[in-house]
């Protein structure tokens, strides 16, 4: 059956709606399910394993865009000591045994049969690689795409039963 014109207009709005708004809620969703899975995941591995919570609360979204037939996420974790050390990068990748030096000589003083001693440097362990953030993106990464996957077209199919 060949429907009314003004069947067709409705269809041919319905359309135009989808095509003009699809990247928009493509990338709405998606930054949505990224925080729910990802970003609040690693928040969560990340105080279990006792991260300081300057590390864990800078782990946010930053951009997203959509490249071809990809959707691309941008986050970040980025915490920086008063030195400049990248802390948060450290905990993610870990650190070998390392040398450190006092910036005033106090700095690395104790006490010890009743006198202070004082450090010219020494040799503190490297901090052991975790690779969470690594693990959760890939861990979730096929829960994201169901999940939009499924808003997708159950927003596709709102736009058709209007």
């Amino acid at each position: 059956m060949i429907p009314s014109v003004s069947e067709a207009q409705k269809y041919r709005n319905k359309i135009s709606h989808l095509k003009n708004n699809i990247n928009d809620i493509t990338l709405r969703r998606a930054e949505y399910w990224v925080n729910v899975l990802v970003i609040d995941e690693i928040q969560n591995r990340m105080r279990n394993a006792n991260f300081s919570q300057k590390i864990w609360m800078n782990t946010k979204i930053i951009t997203s865009k959509i490249e071809g037939n990809k959707i691309i996420v941008t986050f970040q974790n980025y915490y920086f000591s008063e030195s400049g050390f990248d802390v948060a990068i450290a905990r993610e990748y870990g650190t070998k045994d390392h040398w450190i030096r006092p910036k005033f000589k106090q700095l690395l003083s104790w006490i010890q049969d009743g006198r202070r001693l004082f450090s010219r440097g020494h040799i503190v362990s490297g901090i052991k690689s975790l690779y969470i953030i690594r693990d959760v993106v890939k861990e979730q990464m096929p829960e994201i795409q169901r999940m939009l996957a499924k808003d997708i077209e159950e927003w596709r199919k709102s736009v058709f039963d209007q």
